[in-house]
């Protein structure tokens, strides 16, 4: 699991988390983008 966030003052405001597992078990957070990993060249 890879995570990266952008900071926006007294914390991480945005964070995108690279993981095999689907979008939907993350939707509970609103702030996590989920990616797969997929590199974006293999399209």
């Amino acid at each position: 699991m890879v995570t990266h966030g952008k900071s926006g003052g007294n914390g991480f405001s945005m964070q995108t988390i690279t993981t095999g597992h689907g979008p939907e078990k993350f939707a509970h957070l609103p702030w996590l983008k989920v990616t797969g990993k997929e590199p974006p060249w293999a399209g």
